[in-house]
């Protein structure tokens, strides 16, 4: 293969986020004009810089989405970001704890990103936050199919949690230590997770595995192909291993750095690596390099779109920055529908609360109908308003009262229930004490004769 080390003109490409603005080196050249005829796609014969933003902290996690028009990045301060393919910044979005991982499915419909607060968040294309699900005390990293049906988080409890667009689990999978990465094929029937035991394992949609190979090293990340025919496998001992659908190694590749992020294209013609030495590494599916270029810094886990045009590049130098190679063309897919503002939930109403005593106790209360408890009764949360009320006991004539509930007040009430009238318990009542009368009064007569 013939190969040049990447050049860099002295022309700059300078984009603002977050406050900072930054100056980029525009063209990056590189050499690899076998890598047609080995991989079957076009050749490159230079990468561009598209563009280049920069936030106040690390950048830790990119993902393009599949029809390679959006960008969702995350960062070590919290910052859940989404940007077009052209580099406008659409939208920032805040969460607990540094963003471990993201992932974007079609037409950027639906954000995913795990947080090591122990969350996965879900957003919409405008930046909505759809629902959240605790998943463990943290989240290492998400994934999500390209139709948006299916997200998996990773757990430090060593669960693959599978969740659908509702938040609501449908699945999981087990591996024996923490869950430090995942990936979900395009196609969503298959899951790729390792763990921090050295182990990475194939999943089915349900969390069923498939199978599961131990490596020589932690590792750090890991990527699968469209239909789930190829892992892709980086770690800390400065290897690359590709295995098949099968879990067979295909290869072995050293590199200089540690690898950080790994992604891998449809059907794995290429595969991009992040390092620790501050290098992007491209390898075809035989594992030869294609191009590598110096970043000057860390660059954490890196994005690949579909056919490789695009590479998104996260890095410790707080920067996110966008390669392109304009010989490679990315499938066309219908444009997205324009974005609506998603509804907004309307806010919770005002409430107060209730105390409520009787006499006697036990009594039973029915608010508004509503069978609310035994007395003594504290009620809370209660719609703001007019409210009736009953108290019933047996033997006793109901207590009803009608009440107004106000804003964060407590309405504090003591019900004195009569003995019902007429009633056989009354009746007997009342016999026995004028029995009691008159036996007192006899009593009182047999002691005066006496």
């Amino acid at each position: 293969m013939m190969m040049m080390t990447a050049q860099i003109a002295q022309n700059a490409h300078t984009t603002s986020f977050h406050g900072k603005r930054t100056a980029w080196p525009l063209l990056l050249l590189i050499g690899c004009a076998a890598f047609s005829a080995c991989c079957g796609v076009a050749a490159a014969e230079e990468y561009t810089v598209l563009w280049q933003h920069t936030a106040a902290t690390n950048f830790k996690a990119a993902d393009i989405s599949p029809d390679a028009s959006f960008v969702a990045a995350g960062s070590f301060d919290g910052t859940v970001s989404l940007f077009s393919i052209d580099g406008q910044a659409l939208w920032d979005r805040k969460v607990a704890g540094a963003v471990k991982g993201v992932a974007v499915s079609e037409n950027g419909t639906l954000i995913a990103a795990a947080s090591d607060g122990g969350t996965v968040h879900l957003f919409d294309r405008n930046g909505t936050e759809v629902w959240h699900r605790t998943i463990g005390k943290q989240a290492f990293d998400v994934s999500i199919s390209a139709d948006g049906s299916l997200i998996g988080g990773a757990s430090d409890d060593g669960t693959l949690h599978l969740m659908n667009a509702h938040g609501e689990e449908i699945g999981s999978g087990r591996m024996q230590g923490s869950v430090h990465s995942i990936a979900i094929s395009d196609d969503g029937r298959f899951i790729a997770a390792s763990s921090e035991d050295f182990f990475v394992a194939l999943f089915d949609a349900g969390g069923t595995r498939i199978w599961h190979v131990r490596t020589p090293a932690k590792i750090n990340d890991i990527g699968i192909s469209s239909q789930g025919d190829y892992v892709a496998v980086g770690s800390v001992d400065r290897t690359v291993m590709l295995l098949d659908g099968n879990g067979d190694e295909v290869w072995t590749r050293s590199l200089k750095g540690r690898v950080l992020g790994i992604d891998v294209s449809l059907s794995a013609d290429l595969i991009a690596i992040g390092a620790d030495d501050a290098h992007v590494y491209l390898l075809d599916r035989d594992g030869r390099t294609v191009f590598s270029a110096f970043t000057e810094a860390n660059v954490n886990r890196i994005a690949s779109s579909p056919l490789g045009k695009y590479i998104a590049v996260p890095s410790d130098a707080g920067t996110l920055t966008l390669f392109a190679s304009p010989a490679i063309t990315e499938p066309i897919l219908p444009a997205a529908p324009e974005a609506t503002p998603s509804p907004q939930p309307p806010p919770p109403p005002a409430t107060g609360a209730i105390h409520l005593e009787s006499l006697p106790s036990g009594a039973k209360v029915f608010l508004d109908g509503d069978d609310a408890g035994a007395t003594p009764l504290a009620l809370a949360n209660v719609t703001v308003g007019s409210h009736a009320l009953t108290v019933q006991a047996e033997g006793f004539a109901a207590w009803k009262a009608e009440i107004m509930v106000e804003e964060n007040r407590t309405v504090r009430l003591r019900a004195t229930l009569e003995p019902k009238t007429g009633s056989g318990q009354a009746a007997a009542g009342g016999f026995a004490a004028v029995g009691a009368l008159r036996g007192l009064i006899l009593l009182v007569g047999l002691r005066r004769r006496t």
